[in-house]
């Protein structure tokens, strides 16, 4: 086995809760004594990173265990479990919501554990990780806001453990090509939300064991697709982050004077072009009409649909994106953008009318901010 192979599990919750990220105790012990009876070893992530930067093959089954944003169950539960069997983990912790505070609704299905609980691991061979100060959505935030919430978690973890932070977690799976590269430039190693075995430098992929997942799932998880050997999966996913919506500075334009003439209400148009091998070529713009009148969110018409696809059709090009405006809110996409995102796979470029910037972003397995450049 090479090393670029090894299985890296992600887990979040051990506790007997209806919630997709816990796991109950009984389960998780089911996971763990099959781990030790097919004779698997737990590793580092700094381990996993020097083999594959070395190329190394190995005999022995190794795996990388990873827990994210620190719950008490994984200290309660899951620690005397993994003493039992002589594993260890990777723990990504968030410490306002270690101390506490500012704990967004959804990760308030179970309590955290205590500084001197990640203590103890800590001294009996957990890494204990960043999954940044308070699980912000990186690409929504500013480069200064950016680097305080990666600097932040790191003066805590420092001041409560006395470590220097080694690696790191993406908070919702969310990154983009510069985030990653800031991530590269300070970690050892950082971990996405992507589900597969691909070892992307600064995102390596992890396999997610959830409430539902059976046994005979968990078995096939750390088992490497037979396609894994071929590149494909680092070339996807390195060329997602790569990829960019280029547009003229006149369209551009003619995009941000719409915004603001439809000002306080969302604007909205359809984007005509072509795909291109790096991402895709605004070549036309198609204003519509936001039907909803709203500040908050935009429909465009059945009709004004149609239209805008005939237009592409009639001129030999596609429709390579939908454009909208927030007017007092920041470029980035809403729960709602979201959900039509899943069904227009194709780029959203969003203008704030609160900051004056546009920004770009695609949905594939998460969000992912793509450049824009001007032509």
């Amino acid at each position: 086995m090479k090393f670029s192979e090894i299985p890296i599990l992600m887990y979040h919750e051990i506790r007997d809760l209806n919630n997709p990220w816990c796991i109950s105790q009984k389960e998780f012990c089911r996971q763990m004594n099959l781990l030790k009876k097919e004779d698997y070893k737990t590793i580092s992530l700094t381990r996993l990173k020097n083999g594959i930067k070395n190329n190394e093959d190995t005999d022995e089954k190794f795996i990388v265990i990873t827990f994210d944003d620190g719950y008490e169950g994984v200290y309660s539960k899951a620690y005397p479990i993994l003493r039992d069997n002589g594993f260890v983990a990777t723990l990504y912790v968030v410490p306002s919501w270690i101390d506490g505070k500012e704990i967004p609704l959804e990760g308030q299905y179970s309590t955290f554990m205590s500084w001197n609980n990640l203590k103890e691991l800590s001294n009996h061979g957990y890494d204990i990780g960043s999954h940044t100060f308070s699980h912000q959505w990186l690409v929504k935030l500013e480069n200064e806001e950016l680097r305080k919430e990666i600097e932040l978690a790191d003066v805590a973890i420092k001041k409560k453990l006395g470590l220097d932070v080694k690696h790191f977690c993406y908070p919702y799976g969310s990154f983009n090509e510069q985030i990653r590269e800031l991530v590269i430039g300070r970690y050892d190693t950082a971990v996405s939300t992507i589900q597969n075995f691909s070892k992307i430098v600064g995102a390596y992929s992890r396999q997610w064991v959830m409430y539902d997942t059976s046994l005979e799932q968990f078995k096939r998880l750390l088992i490497e697709p037979a396609d894994q050997e071929n590149p494909k999966w680092y070339n996807d996913i390195i060329g997602k982050l790569q990829k960019s919506i280029i547009i003229s500075n006149s369209d551009r334009e003619i995009l941000i004077q719409h915004a603001k003439s439809k000002e306080p209400y969302e604007s909205c148009a359809i984007l005509i072009g072509e795909e291109i091998e790096r991402g895709w070529r605004v070549i036309e713009v198609f204003l519509t009409e936001n039907i909803e009148k709203s500040e908050i969110n935009f429909t465009v018409s059945n009709e004004q649909l149609l239209e805008g696809y005939k237009m592409a059709e009639e001129k030999g090009l596609d429709v390579v994106g939908i454009f909208h405006s927030l007017p007092k809110s920041l470029p980035s996409p809403s729960n709602t953008d979201i959900k039509f995102m899943k069904g227009n796979p194709i780029p959203w470029i969003i203008y704030s009318g609160l900051t004056k910037e546009m920004k770009a972003y695609l949905l594939d397995s998460e969000i992912i901010q793509i450049l824009i450049k001007q032509n």
